[in-house]
């Protein structure tokens, strides 16, 4: 017999459940990734109508780019730090680049 008593992820596809583009901007690569895995999940149930599950997938997409960028910027931060090979780079080529 079931209480009536909706569960969180009853509530999820009930409620509007597209983050709003400028929060998204404002969350941490953690964070990011956090949302990007309940989206999934949220799919891969398969129990959204069609147009949330849409929005899910937009804003999916939008996250992975996100963490892509993020991804991408500290990759190019630490070959600047360390070099190509791994190896740290002397400081005076660090103030030249």
């Amino acid at each position: 017999m079931t209480s009536g008593k909706k569960s969180s992820n009853d509530r999820v596809i009930d409620e509007p459940i597209v983050q709003d583009t400028s929060e998204q901007a404002d969350f941490s690569y953690e964070e990011s990734v956090k949302r990007l895995e309940e989206i999934v999940t949220l799919l891969e149930r398969g129990d959204a109508p069609l147009e949330q599950s849409m929005t899910l997938f937009r804003e999916g997409i939008a996250l992975a780019d996100q963490c892509a960028k993020t991804l991408q910027a500290m990759k190019e931060e630490l070959t600047a730090l360390v070099g190509e090979d791994g190896r740290e780079v002397p400081l005076d080529i660090m103030e030249n680049a």
